[in-house]
């Protein structure tokens, strides 16, 4: 009988405990929303109407153009949201819709690192609002945004890496390859930390831990893979050219 009882008062602790936890991560989300209202850059509207174009317009010329071309998977992205929800133009660069995968991908990609213990859990939950509260606007990391995106898949990939580390499955190298290869159609400036990334972290193996050869050789694999990834090699060459051209000017 007193067995039964402390199982039961310890159920309605763990109840009360994530009722709690669950009005805190609301609080949190409608303090930061509410902050970051009307914080938008305004390159989120063009991002938008560049989308629209994509669904509506047969050929798309011009500025329009240019910026398809930087980011294309990124454009995609925002059509077929557009396209499956139905949410209208407007809306859309005010909406926050990566904030709660951004969110969560940052606080279990802090948590896994703080050996998910309770005083890590508490540390995340800090680190966290921290980490959303440093920037005057929430462009990236609250409304939709090709460097927010990217960001949600750079925090995926460290923590597919980490797990990777721990358990070697080729499940987490085929995750890891599949991020690769969608970043560089996202976010341009994730590709370059993911480059300097993979590049440290293949030498900080090779130094502090050399018996871990399958990791070190699916890291060398990822850095060649994305530097060798078909559209950095045509930005690569659209530098070269333009160097060049500078070069005969001179």
């Amino acid at each position: 009988m007193k067995k039964n009882c402390k199982n039961s008062s310890s159920n309605i602790k763990h109840l009360w405990g994530g009722l709690f936890t669950l009005f805190i991560f609301l609080l949190f989300v409608s303090l930061v929303i509410y902050i970051y209202n009307g914080t938008i850059d305004d390159f989120a509207p063009k991002h938008v109407g560049v989308a629209y174009l994509l669904t509506t317009s047969k050929e798309i010329t011009g500025y329009a153009e240019f910026m398809m071309k930087q980011v294309p998977g990124y454009y995609a992205f925002i059509a077929v949201i557009m396209e499956i929800t139905g949410i209208n133009k407007y809306s859309l660069p005010v909406s926050p819709i990566i904030f709660i995968p951004y969110l969560l991908t940052f606080f279990a990609f802090v948590y896994i690192f703080l050996k998910q213990s309770r005083v890590g859990l508490i540390l995340s939950l800090l680190l966290t609002f921290v980490w959303f509260t440093l920037p005057l606007t929430g462009s990236h990391k609250i409304w939709l945004w090709a460097h927010g995106v990217g960001e949600i898949l750079f925090f995926t990939f460290i923590i597919l890496i980490a797990k990777l580390y721990e358990l070697p499955r080729l499940s987490y190298s085929v995750c890891c390859f599949l991020i690769l290869g969608i970043i560089p159609f996202i976010s341009y400036n994730v590709t370059y930390y993911l480059i300097a990334l993979l590049f440290s972290l293949f030498f900080l193996l090779l130094i502090i831990d050399n018996s871990k050869l399958y990791v070190r050789k699916q890291i060398f694999y990822m850095f060649m893979f994305l530097i060798y990834h078909p559209t950095n090699m045509k930005m690569r060459t659209l530098r070269m050219l333009n160097l060049m051209k500078t070069l005969m000017n001179f």
